[in-house]
């Protein structure tokens, strides 16, 4: 699942950046691979999980709940990290599991600056032609 979600993602900023003028498909199209790492890193945290179900600090203990909800929590999860808004519910408790946090928070922030650097650009671009 995490190579097709890589290889995804990659071929739709190829989209994105190969175009030259700023449109609604180039934006619904960053937003779309924006989700899309989500859904790795959130992949990587249940299999984290499924190496030490003691990785992260939950709400209800990873033993105690299905699969299915266990996964939605670590979507949410992935979110809120890469987000930066940290909302505390969940915790990483192991170091692995900290070092990915760390590095989803810092790819959803350059992530956004490097989005709005280029939407600029282009938009730019397009005002002068």
């Amino acid at each position: 699942m995490l190579p097709l979600l890589a290889l995804l993602a990659a071929g739709i900023l190829r989209f994105v950046y190969r175009s030259r003028r700023l449109t609604i498909d180039g934006i619904f199209a960053t937003i779309t691979v924006y989700m899309i790492v989500a859904l790795v890193f959130a992949q990587l945290y249940m299999l984290l999980l499924g190496l030490d179900p003691h990785s992260f600090s939950l709400p209800v203990p990873a033993g105690e709940r299905s699969r299915h909800l266990l996964h939605l929590d670590m979507v949410y999860y992935s979110l809120i990290t890469q987000c930066s808004v940290g909302y505390g519910d969940i915790l990483p408790r192991s170091e692995t599991a900290r070092m990915v946090a760390v590095i989803q928070a810092v790819i959803g922030q350059f992530y956004m600056a490097v989005v709005v650097a280029v939407f600029v650009g282009m938009y730019a671009s397009q005002r002068r032609d």
